[in-house]
């Protein structure tokens, strides 16, 4: 395994502080293309690095009325 770059520790980083940041967004604060980011996040994935995207749910803040099923 390749190891990892500056590049991919701040698309990690800021995946972290924003898992729904796009490629652009991203792109733009590492100096890449969009593409070139994707690629990147990729391989990430395919690496297990990145293993999922997911959504925090503040429970607490849902109306008693309001069902959520999330799988």
């Amino acid at each position: 395994m390749r190891d990892l770059d500056k590049t991919d520790c701040e698309l990690l980083r800021m995946l972290l502080d924003d898992g729904r940041a796009s490629y652009e967004t991203l792109a733009e604060a590492v100096d890449l293309s969009a593409p070139a980011a994707g690629d990147r996040i990729d391989r990430l994935r395919e690496l297990g690095i990145i293993e999922q995207f997911s959504a925090n749910i503040d429970r607490s803040r849902l109306r008693d009325a309001v069902q959520l099923a999330v799988t």
